[in-house]
């Protein structure tokens, strides 16, 4: 079952990267396909553990997803489903092992939007100027607690940045969210 999963993410990788768009119908296909692995999987397990499988593997990644495109602004909602439909499959395929595997999944997640935003940073203003803004950066997260009208000046520049990014994708340096989470996928199928 996982070259499905591989051939799920070739395609939303594909269609990201070219034209930045997501195809609602392949969403909810894959997201069926896995609700019905999962059945399988979970076959004759209580209903304690069948209601922790989908709290871990369908409602906290949604939440998840939601955060990331509302709060931080780096997720589309294409994205969050993908990171739903991705974090059910690999839950499922994982049996008895699913909460390792969703562990696995998230900190390839995250350290694939780290290395993403790192190469979008260094692309953009390049190496030393990195340095620059990562020194800035910590000293103004470092002095957050004494000004709070600053941390809420630079979370509103960073809204409307987004904003505009989001309002012209085409025009945006960024890279789509498809493939770090693509590479959180391949990294969980991997361990």
């Amino acid at each position: 079952m996982a070259w499905l999963l591989v051939a799920y993410h070739a395609f939303n990788v594909y269609t990201d990267v070219k034209w930045r768009i997501t195809k609602n119908l392949w969403h909810l296909l894959f997201f069926l396909g896995g609700v019905m692995l999962s059945g399988q999987a979970l076959r004759g397990e209580g209903i304690k553990e069948i209601l922790t499988f989908y709290a871990l593997s369908v409602i906290l990644w949604l939440c998840i997803g939601i955060f990331m495109e509302t709060a931080v602004g780096m997720f589309s909602p294409g994205d969050t489903k993908m990171i739903v439909v991705s974090a059910l499959w690999l839950a499922a395929s994982a049996g008895g092992g699913y909460r390792e595997t969703l562990l696995s999944f998230g900190f390839g997640v995250c350290m694939s939007l780290l290395i993403a935003g790192l190469i979008v940073m260094i692309r953009n203003h390049g190496i030393k100027q990195l340095v620059e803004e990562f020194k800035s950066q910590l000293f103004f997260w470092l002095t957050v607690g004494m000004n709070p009208f600053r941390a809420i000046e630079a979370l509103k520049a960073m809204k409307r940045r987004v904003r505009d990014e989001q309002n012209n994708p085409m025009k945006s340096k960024n890279i789509p969210a498809a493939i770090p989470i693509a590479a959180g996928t391949f990294l969980a199928l991997m361990t």
